[in-house]
């Protein structure tokens, strides 16, 4: 455990191993560094090096003064700094915006353990697992508060209640429906393993969903030029133009595209071989010359040499394979765009739906465009589609329908 003589020491000492664990972007760390201030000047007033109770007593007061967001920020990094201060931050973590439930029967405790190992041996992403052991911790919190301490006492109508529950009362339809997702790989999980009584209890979690359709977001050919520019000033300027390949040009998931393994790639015949994360179904896709350029470029160029066995690795820090999205977010490099060029949202999956609005507009099939994309049932395919401009021009009524007695304005 390192013992810090300053703040100061702390703070660097802090920021360099933010920087080893992940890749953050420069904004981040510039945020950090202006939070870092105001807590600096906060211990020299308490002439200490670091005090949790201070810490503490200073967000609260935060959150009477401040957004909800700017004291997310500040709780992080104060986060960090108290993890570090301890010897505790020997990884990259995230942390909770809420206080995390947990349960107190150690059944249930050994439960969550075990569920957490199973999906770091099934290599999740470390954000995934965050959210699915909080799904899970709520409804084993909910169980013990109406005393039942045994998983095979889980019944239909107790999903049900937990389901109707204040928990999720006064919540986004979105969120709900993400959280209930979430309890019902628990739920499957359970019954992998007999831990429940009844068979199929995860057909009581019932999704909650959102009629309101929304016409999808997709780049134009201007935006995807600017995209696949080279940014020699990025660290992972080559690795991120073949990951948006591979999302516009083979349609893939960013989940598998960060499982990518060598053995997965024919360079021979062009052709990627996955077995994919999110269906568990095979899939096989072509993909072009553009595309094995930008990889081959990536391997040669600027892939840092290692034993690891997965394409798309960390571009600093510790060597792994790639787990979250912040590392390739694509935001930075429309900032040579004007403000009204530039895409309305920012996003590695938009490449995945301009990649089936392309295939749509050729003239493509809807089975062929849900096969493309993975997709088990072919009406999935639908959300992505709602892009076609032109036929949508075509049931645009004329204006001289709608009786109008004004003047011009």
């Amino acid at each position: 455990m390192t013992k810090f003589n300053t703040f100061k020491e702390l703070a660097a000492d802090t920021k360099e191993k933010m920087k080893s664990y992940h890749d953050y972007p420069a904004k981040t760390l510039s945020r950090y560094d202006g939070i870092v201030k105001i807590i600096g000047h906060l211990m020299n007033q308490n002439n200490c090096v670091y005090s949790t109770d201070i810490i503490d007593q200073w967000l609260k007061e935060c959150t009477i003064k401040l957004s909800k967001s700017t004291v997310e920020r500040y709780r992080r990094v104060a986060s960090l700094l108290t993890d570090n201060y301890h010897g505790n931050l020997d990884r990259w973590k995230i942390y909770s915006s809420q206080p995390c439930l947990i349960p107190k029967s150690n059944e249930y405790l050994n439960v969550i353990n075990d569920y957490k190992i199973f999906m770091e041996n099934e290599e999740y992403s470390t954000k995934t697992i965050l959210c699915r052991l909080h799904d899970a911790r709520y409804f084993l919190v909910y169980l013990e508060n109406n005393n039942v301490f045994n998983t095979k006492d889980i019944s239909h109508q107790m999903i049900s209640n937990y389901i109707l529950s204040e928990h999720f009362e006064n919540r986004e339809i979105a969120g709900i429906s993400s959280e209930i997702i979430g309890l019902r790989k628990f739920i499957i999980y359970l019954e992998d393993r007999n831990l429940t009584s009844c068979s199929n209890i995860h057909f009581a979690c019932i999704i909650k969903k959102n009629d309101i359709r929304h016409i999808v977001t997709t780049y134009n050919d201007a935006q995807v030029s600017v995209l696949l520019e080279s940014y020699h000033d990025f660290p992972s300027n080559l690795r991120n133009k073949a990951i948006y390949l591979l999302a516009l040009k083979c349609g893939l998931r960013m989940c598998d595209i960060f499982n990518l393994k060598f053995e997965n790639i024919d360079m021979k015949n062009k052709t990627i071989h996955i077995i994919q994360k999110k269906t568990n179904v095979a899939l096989s896709l072509p993909f072009d010359n553009e595309v094995s350029n930008a990889i081959i470029d990536y391997l040669l160029n600027e892939r840092r040499k290692c034993n690891c066995q997965y394409v798309f690795i960390t571009s600093i820090g510790q060597v792994r394979k790639l787990t979250h999205n912040t590392s390739i977010r694509t935001f930075r490099r429309f900032r040579s765009l004007k403000k009204e060029e530039q895409p309305s949202q920012f996003g590695i999956h938009i490449l995945r739906r301009t990649f089936a609005s392309s295939l749509l507009t050729a003239g493509a099939d809807i089975s062929l465009i849900s096969a493309a994309l993975g997709h088990i049932n072919n009406a999935t395919v639908d959300k992505y589609l709602s892009t076609d401009k032109q036929k949508m021009k075509r049931c645009a009524l004329p204006i001289d329908l709608f009786p109008y007695e004004g003047g011009l304005f």
